[in-house]
């Protein structure tokens, strides 16, 4: 009866024919990733020995001459004056809208208070002349002048008048007393003389009518033309003021205007950056300097610099170089042995048209690699240096060392 469970226990350990068949399918997938991982493993460690110990072929060194590519803004004044105060120095960096020049405004303000006081004159007068007009009035002079004048001449006609009808009716009589005479018989010669004189009085009193007429008629002639001249006078007077107003209209745009060119040559004075950067200055430019209309006053650097090497090449090294392959400039240093290295990649490279001739260019930033130069500050526009462009297994090398 002991044995039963001793049999069942051997059973229970004793694999079976599944078991097994798992167990062989497992252990061979285990064996064929390693193995893959073994072989991945060599490979990676091949290319890299390979590439760390194969013979690499020399770069492709060319003899060139390094620019310095760098955007200034410069600035212009456009009215020019006397320069009070340069306040940033020569290379100096300065932000956007910082004061950079001061020039001297006492000229400019002596005219700005003229304008003004001329401009509250002229609007003084504008404003009386357009209250003259809109009233219609004339000065108290020339109205009181006018009307004790009309007041003569109509006095002078209406007494005129009054003599011509008193001398009218005298003539009236004298003429009654000469028919009545006339009609009576003939008589002695006193009364013949009585009637002589008074046909006598009625000829002078016929001529005394023609003269009151005549006078009476140059009164009334004086009376129109001094009403007619005073009109006209009225009229001229009126032309004068709408010539005077709109005279100054005129002068009020114009000292408008002038008022806002020397504002603006006021604000002028103030010279600000027009933005951020470094701040060169003329050799001449300093205080108590006259400058033109027009004239340079100061460049900004705002940083954007490319170092730019080109050199010419023979057909067989273009093949070798391409457009964006690593490539470096190389300058010379305080000594002999020493290099300045400045690394960047190729970016254009150009055939002649008849492909016997070559052209590459390089170009680097140079506000990346400026803390690389032995003089930074100074770097001239012109420099010998060196063009050396990696060839592929060099560039993958160093890019493969970069990432790391």
């Amino acid at each position: 009866m002991n044995d039963t469970p001793a049999t069942s226990n051997s059973r229970a350990l004793v694999p079976t024919r599944q078991q097994l068949a798992f167990s062989r399918v497992y252990t061979e997938d285990r064996a064929q990733r390693q193995a893959g991982t073994l072989i991945l493993a060599i490979l990676l460690v091949g290319v890299l020995a390979w590439g760390l110990t194969a013979p690499i072929a020399d770069p492709v060194v060319f003899a060139t001459v390094v620019t310095l590519e760098e955007e200034r803004q410069a600035f212009t004044h456009p009215h020019g004056g006397i320069v009070s105060e340069r306040l940033p120095g020569h290379g100096d960096m300065v932000e956007r809208g910082q004061v950079v020049l001061r020039l001297d405004s006492a000229g400019i303000e002596a005219q700005r208070e003229q304008v003004r006081r001329e401009r509250r004159d002229t609007l003084a007068l504008q404003s009386r002349l357009l209250s003259t007009q809109q009233q219609g009035e004339l000065s108290a002079a020339d109205a009181e002048t006018h009307q004790r004048r009309s007041a003569l001449l109509a006095e002078k006609t209406a007494g005129l008048e009054r003599q011509l009808g008193a001398q009218a009716r005298l003539k009236a009589l004298y003429e009654t007393e000469r028919k009545a005479l006339a009609g009576l018989p003939t008589a002695d010669g006193e009364q013949q003389h009585r009637l002589r004189d008074a046909e006598r009085r009625v000829t002078e009193q016929e001529a005394l009518l023609a003269e009151l007429d005549a006078r009476l008629a140059t009164a009334r002639l004086e009376q129109l033309a001094a009403e007619s001249e005073e009109r006209q006078r009225q009229q001229a007077e009126r032309q004068l003021a709408r010539a005077a107003l709109e005279g100054a209209q005129q002068k009020l745009q114009l000292l408008e205007r002038r008022q806002q060119a020397l504002d603006e040559a006021m604000q002028a004075t103030v010279v600000r950056a027009p933005a951020a950067g470094r701040v060169d200055f003329p050799p001449t430019l300093e205080a108590g300097r006259a400058i033109a209309p027009g004239e340079v006053v100061f460049s900004i650097r705002p940083g954007n610099a490319d170092l730019v090497a080109s050199a010419g090449m023979p057909p067989l090294a273009a093949r070798r170089v391409v457009a964006g392959q690593q490539a470096s400039i190389r300058l010379p240093g305080a000594t002999a042995g020493d290099r300045v290295r400045l690394r960047g990649q190729v970016s254009d490279v150009s055939l002649s048209a008849d492909g016997t001739s070559s052209w590459i260019t390089v170009r680097i930033p140079a506000q990346m690699q400026r803390p690389s130069l032995h003089n930074p500050d100074t770097v001239p526009g012109r420099y010998p240096a060196e063009i050396v462009v990696d060839n592929e297994n060099r560039a993958l090398i160093q890019r493969l060392l970069d990432a790391l």
